[in-house]
């Protein structure tokens, strides 16, 4: 199910947690960039904009408290930066482009990689449950900027 701002805050009502002005800046910046991976410092840095009282521990803590309801997915790319995602109520997979210049992170979904799975389990007689794709690469911004280097 996809998360928009309002079904996130009746989540955090009906869970009895205050809906307060921090949680809402948080939530607004995670829904309005939902085809993004942030980090806790990526949402500071669009948030203090507005919110420059916002500490960067009630990030953290609003975080943690919206992966913990499931209404986020934590999401690690071997950086050292633990990055966030609204989870989508049932997609177990985690397939994301990542730029090598910026360090842009998309997800995607593709039907191919499903069937796939399906094939490499049945040739290994594999019951898979889950599975991780990550193409590093260059992404569109940054090409335009330079051209990335060929492969030899």
């Amino acid at each position: 199910m996809p998360h928009n701002i309002r079904t996130i805050l009746e989540r955090l009502n009906s869970s009895e947690y205050r809906v307060t002005w921090q949680r809402w800046a948080i939530i607004k910046e995670i829904v309005l960039n939902k085809d993004r991976q942030l980090s806790a410092e990526d949402v500071y840095n669009l948030i203090k904009q507005d919110y420059p009282e916002i500490g960067l521990a009630t990030i953290y803590r609003t975080l943690d408290l919206l992966t913990d309801l499931g209404m986020l997915q934590r999401v690690s790319f071997g950086d050292g930066k633990t990055r966030y995602g609204l989870a989508d109520g049932g997609s177990q997979y985690q397939n994301h482009l990542i730029c090598v210049r910026c360090g842009a992170v998309e997800a995607f979904d593709e039907a191919f990689l499903r069937s796939l799975e399906e094939a490499v389990g049945e040739a290994n007689q594999f019951q898979v449950i889950d599975h991780e794709v990550k193409f590093f690469g260059v992404c569109k911004a940054c090409q335009k900027e330079a051209p990335a280097r060929q492969r030899s």
